[in-house]
């Protein structure tokens, strides 16, 4: 007889697991860690790397780079009913993330040790979700999948900038590294958002938008990528994001639902999607108006990235711990509201008072310390301890 296989421990059942655990932890520490180095002159982190260049890419290649890998891991399980990585394997692409987090603080001459672990991480994170996908045969997930090795694209141009081989490559990587998590957001979302909020609030969408408009959507937002991250045509960047803008302010119009704004895990998915606009919008006044221009950024990611990550994590928490989405912990809108007034402050209230900079940055950073350590509170138990009976959620419409 052939000895049985132990189950794995609950905490590396499935992917969600470690990398929404790592992703939380990580999103306090790292902002922790620019919180000191920015409000008090610290020096963070003690290499070659700027600390705003280590803000940035830590914040995309760390904190987001893992609620992706927790978010798809899980969701192509879903998608094709293979498996992805369990146990000591998932356990180990999760040890390459920490280790790639741990080595940019080593010195200048050691970096090529943090691009290998990096490198290490996407080539084991690709191989396990396109195996079961190329499997199962399911070509159209290749649209999601391929966001993946872009992202490692992304981290290359940013070491080759630090280590000078490319003059703009810090640049070209960390634009392309949000845009790459952006175009993700809008291939989830246009699956899921409106399955969501019809599903939550009980109501019909007003339409949907045809096959015509997603292929425009889709080619401007390449255009868009490509001009903002590599090159300097602001005009031609404002009109792509004005084409946006309009594209993508349509369909948060069909998905709205007055009763949207009384379900926390409907609303976070909404408002962050929101963001996304707005961001847009911002890169449209930059033309004219260098501080909006500036500040599209963090709309993008604080508001449109930090919100839809933290709204993500715990839906998918929930559901595949065998709790109902719909009927969440009532401690769960005190992880949004923080997400959410803090990204109005790190947008909004320097456009407003640009005089108080930054208070606002370091206020915004305390509301997003305060959000994640209220996701920690709610959702780690769940992560580490087996779920209840198994929901799974469904991630397509």
């Amino acid at each position: 007889m052939e000895p049985r296989r132990s189950a794995p421990p609950a905490f590396l059942e499935m992917g969600f697991r470690p990398f929404f655990f790592a992703a939380t932890l990580g999103g306090i520490g790292l902002i922790l860690l620019w919180g000191y180095e920015y409000g008090f002159a610290g020096r963070t982190p003690p290499t070659s790397l700027h600390p705003v260049v280590w803000h940035g890419h830590e914040m995309l290649m760390g904190y987001t780079a893992a609620v992706v890998a927790g978010f798809l891991l899980t969701a192509v399980t879903n998608w094709t009913g293979r498996p992805t990585l369990t146990g000591p394997l998932l356990g180990v692409l999760a040890a390459l993330w920490v280790f790639a987090r741990l080595a940019v603080f080593l010195p200048y001459e050691a970096q090529w040790l943090a691009f290998a672990l990096e490198t290490a991480f996407f080539l084991g994170l690709s191989l396990a979700l396109f195996r079961p996908v190329v499997a199962a045969r399911r070509w159209g997930d290749m649209e999601v999948l391929a966001k993946v090795p872009t992202l490692w694209v992304a981290g290359m141009l940013v070491h080759l900038g630090v280590a000078g081989i490319l003059s703009d490559g810090i640049r070209w990587g960390l634009y392309t590294a949000l845009y790459t998590v952006v175009g993700l957001i809008m291939v989830i979302g246009r699956r899921v958002i409106p399955f969501f909020v019809e599903r939550g609030t009980g109501g019909r969408l007003r339409y949907r938008p045809s096959r015509r408009q997603e292929v425009l959507g889709l080619g401007a937002f390449l255009a868009f990528w490509i001009l903002d991250a590599f090159t300097t045509q602001r005009l031609l960047v404002a009109l792509t994001a004005g084409i946006l803008l309009v594209l993508h302010g349509i369909r948060l119009y069909a998905w709205h639902q007055r009763t949207l704004w009384r379900r926390p895990m409907v609303w976070v998915l909404y408002l962050g999607y929101a963001w996304i606009v707005l961001a847009f919008a911002l890169k449209v006044l930059g033309y004219r108006w260098a501080q909006a221009d500036a500040l599209a950024l963090h709309a993008f990611a604080y508001g449109g990235i930090g919100l839809l990550t933290a709204g993500m994590m715990v839906r998918v928490t929930l559901g595949h711990t065998g709790r109902n989405p719909n009927a969440p912990p009532r401690g769960v809108v005190w992880i949004f509201l923080p997400l959410a007034v803090g990204a109005a402050v790190r947008v909004l209230l320097p456009l407003i008072a640009p005089g108080h900079y930054g208070l606002w940055v370091m206020l915004s950073a305390g509301l997003w310390l305060l959000g994640l350590l209220v996701l920690a509170a709610i959702c780690v138990p769940m992560w580490l301890r087996p779920g209840l009976q198994p929901r799974g959620i469904p991630l397509r419409q």
